[in-house]
């Protein structure tokens, strides 16, 4: 203690001080060589700054002026270098010149004179391991940045050129080969030498294939590297394009992944080529067998993957693209909040379903609703989908004047698959198949159609329709309109039976004496293929100006809308085959009970055993 309070004499002072300024000077060389490190210099070049920059901040100083010193060392050195009598240092490279100021920390004049040593003895290097060119050498020193070993081995490569050249590079001589006739033995080492042959023996094989002149030279040299045996060789030459049935080598037929169907090139790109460009993406399958099934996702989603990397390889960059472009709109057609715009094939993503209806087109400027999937109208801001159909019926001159063939035509179809919105139905047929995706469904209640149903082993005889429930379209359409309107009143449902006065003095104005026609417009099929019209069948007093079938399709509409189970207007036969079409038990009567007893049984057994979900048809999760 007493020792630790005596005052420290001069020297000891001097001492410390030394040593708190050595551990200042230490502090901040770290601090300067961390600033160096994360600016891409290194701590040697932080000497060299301090060397040059006196009491300035090193870093700064190589920020502003170490890449122009290096080079004026490099061009000073090569100078330097042309003033010998015999110039053996050539261009000094940049990095030469780096490493020389770092080595002689920044000092320039030693710097110029350590670049002309090393490159002397670099060049002295070189010439000792093997007698090349003056010249030669201090190109592939420059080229390798003074790189002894990189320079030896770009110098050895430069003279190997040309034995390389014969033997990989492939020119319009290099198949030519000319054999002499009985010589076997120099056939076979020719071609030993000259494409590198797996073996003798299959050289020999390549000779004999060549002399009997069936083949083409090429492809008998893939057959002989692929094949063993003459016989096996002459397999791999003669297989059969399955569509064109030109006979070619194995080499030039293509097989997709899940078949082992044979195609040649020529047959595969134009196939595809017409595919992509006028069907759609699900006939994309093999020309000769159909598969793979592209029901199955799982299938579906490999066979494109690997699909698509054969089209890259054989296609035109144009129909590759196109074939890519669909395949993304197949991905996007999936997706919930994808819809297509009302008014031209592209299609949108809605990334606020909850809060934004409006959805502009990118590609037409049009405007989509995202609910009801029609155009937009300025009436239809504020207010929902509902409404503003309300307001159109109301308001819209037009509309009214269409009556419920209007209401008809809005509602269309909309693809459950990939959501593709048509304005018409096809007809009377209710089996629907999308042009865009091929999903086959049915119009009056989306679900699908399926051609090998294993629900049931009697699937097959039940029909399409056989699970589809009891309130499609399908099941009502043909009941006499009156059960259906009794139907609605029992439920305080109002239904229309005249058109609107509108509609009316339209058709008074347009048709013929005769009657009144339906004015829902359908597609029709005539010789010509598929053609919008008018429906045109009478349309009887009663029934809102439309035809039976229109209007059964208005009511059932109007029943499927409000969630009201049709049970009650089917009759025990009808209820008795809804059960044995799901394959239940069927109740029997009982001994002394009445038919309208039974027929109340029979009823709450179906809605029991067959409860209808909560929302409508074409609004449910379909399978």
């Amino acid at each position: 203690a007493e020792l630790e309070k005596r005052p420290m004499n001069l020297r000891e002072l001097q001492e410390r001080k030394r040593q708190e300024d050595m551990r200042t000077e230490g502090l901040q060389m770290i601090k300067w060589f961390r600033e160096a490190e994360h600016a891409g210099f290194l701590p040697e070049e932080v000497q060299v700054a301090l060397f040059h920059c006196g009491n300035g901040n090193p870093v700064g100083w190589l920020k502003e002026n170490w890449q122009e010193l290096v080079a004026s060392i490099a061009t000073r050195a090569t100078e330097e270098g042309k003033k010998l009598k015999t110039n053996i240092v050539g261009i000094i490279t940049t990095e030469e010149a780096a490493e020389a100021l770092r080595k002689q920390e920044g000092d320039i004049a030693k710097s110029v004179k350590e670049c002309i040593d090393c490159r002397r003895k670099k060049f002295i290097y070189v010439m000792e391991y093997q007698e090349f060119e003056q010249d030669q050498v201090l190109k592939a020193l420059q080229d390798n940045c003074g790189d002894t070993e990189k320079a030896i081995l770009a110098i050895q490569r430069e003279q190997l050129r040309p034995f390389e050249e014969h033997i990989w590079i492939t020119d319009e001589n290099r198949n030519r080969v000319e054999l002499k006739d009985g010589d076997i033995e120099r056939n076979i080492r020719m071609l030993l030498c000259q494409f590198n042959l797996p073996s003798w023996g299959r050289a020999e094989q390549a000779v004999k294939l060549i002399e009997s002149g069936e083949y083409e030279f090429d492809d008998i040299i893939e057959a002989v590297r692929s094949c063993q045996g003459l016989e096996s060789c002459k397999k791999y030459l003669q297989h059969e394009c399955q569509v064109c049935t030109d006979v070619l080598p194995q080499h030039k037929l293509l097989v997709l992944t899940h078949c082992s169907c044979e195609v040649c090139v020529s047959c595969m790109k134009q196939y595809f080529t017409i595919t992509i460009r006028d069907k759609n993406i699900k006939d994309m399958v093999c020309p000769v067998c159909s598969q793979p099934d592209l029901d199955d996702e799982d299938a579906e989603s490999e066979f494109f993957n690997l699909l698509d990397i054969m089209l890259k390889s054989i296609l035109d960059n144009e129909v590759h693209g196109l074939f890519q472009q669909k395949l993304r709109d197949r991905t996007l057609m999936k997706l919930p909040n994808f819809r297509w715009c009302s008014h031209c094939s592209s299609g949108m993503i809605n990334d606020q379903p909850d809060r934004r209806l409006k959805m502009v087109c990118a590609d037409c400027g049009h405007i989509t609703c995202y609910k009801c999937k029609k155009p937009w109208e300025d009436q239809h801001e504020n207010i929902t989908c509902e409404q503003f159909q309300a307001w159109k019926e109301l308001n819209d001159p037009e509309f009214q004047a269409a009556g419920l063939a209007a209401i008809l035509n809005e509602s269309g179809i909309d693809c459950p698959n990939c959501k593709f919105r048509y304005a018409l139905a096809k007809g009377g047929c209710m089996h629907f198949k999308c042009v865009q995706c091929k999903h086959e469904f049915c119009s009056g209640c989306y679900n699908t159609f399926r051609h090998n149903c294993t629900r049931f082993a009697s699937c097959g005889r039940k029909g399409l329709h056989a699970h589809h429930p009891r309130d499609c379209l399908f099941y009502m359409r043909d009941r006499d309109p009156a059960q259906l309107q009794q139907l609605l009143n029992d439920n305080s449902v109002p239904y229309d039976t005249e058109p609107p006065q509108a509609a009316q003095q339209a058709e008074n104005a347009g048709n013929e004496p005769g009657g009144n026609r339906c004015q829902v417009m359908e597609q029709k099929e005539t010789n010509d293929g598929l053609r919008d019209d008018y429906c045109g069948l009478e349309a009887p007093a009663g029934y809102a100006g439309l035809c039976r079938l229109h209007y059964n399709e208005y009511l059932v509409g109007l029943i499927n809308t409000h969630k009201i189970d049709p049970v009650v207007i089917m009759d025990s036969d009808e209820l008795r085959a809804l059960l044995l079409r799901e394959e239940l038990q069927v109740p029997q009567p009982q001994r002394r009970e009445e038919e309208r007893a039974f027929w109340q049984r029979l009823v709450q057994d179906v809605q029991q055993k067959l409860p209808l979900p909560p929302q409508p048809p074409r609004e449910r999760h379909h399978t």
